[in-house]
């Protein structure tokens, strides 16, 4: 199983996925949402502050890997 798709699993299995200061989460299952599923990709890392969102679970987990990967090449 990919990287990816491992998140996804852990997402529909209502667990989520935190590196370092960068996490992902459905955000449902932490607080009442009334207009549907969401995601959130939040990164407190000073190199890239970020937290947003998503309604689609696909474009969040591609966000959360390209900051992944972006704190990934700065660690160097």
């Amino acid at each position: 199983m990919s990287y990816r798709q491992n998140i996804k699993e852990k997402l529909w299995n209502g667990q989520y996925e935190e590196r370092n200061n960068l996490s992902i989460c459905c955000i449902n299952d932490f607080y009442l949402i009334r207009t549907g599923i969401k995601y959130q990709v939040h990164c407190d890392d000073n190199r890239y502050r970020f937290s947003k969102l998503y309604e689609n679970m696909n474009d969040a987990v591609t966000k959360f890997l390209d900051i992944k990967h972006k704190l990934s090449k700065g660690k160097r």
